[in-house]
């Protein structure tokens, strides 16, 4: 199934934390358990106790998998939190236990404190 414009909200993990999703283009697997993002896909997940903003990132790709609460890209993408912005050449997000791999040249800028 292939679908225009498609945005969509995750279910929560334990804490309750939202996590969203658009693109300009999506392809679910039959059984929704696989999305694949494309074109200017950007995933943003709720800010976290101790955290300033929410966490977005974005790639020209991007693929959701419900089964393992994953979203993954080997696509360059970059992360955006408050002032910071963290570019990178893939990555991997577990929802679960908000943990994320960035992988390749990894490159950051930080505001000053």
């Amino acid at each position: 199934m292939t679908t225009q414009l498609p945005r969509f909200t995750h279910t929560h993990d334990d804490a309750g934390n939202l996590l969203r999703a658009r693109a300009a283009h999506a392809i679910a697997q039959g059984d929704g358990s696989e999305v694949r993002l494309m074109g200017g896909a950007t995933v943003e997940r709720d800010r976290l106790p101790g955290e300033s903003a929410p966490l977005q990132f974005s790639s020209e790709e991007m693929v959701f998998d419900r089964r393992q609460d994953q979203v993954r890209s080997d696509r360059p993408v970059v992360l955006r939190q408050g002032g910071s912005v963290i570019e990178a050449r893939g990555l991997t997000y577990w929802h679960a236990d908000a943990r994320l791999e960035l992988r390749g040249a990894v490159r950051g800028r930080l505001p000053a404190r």
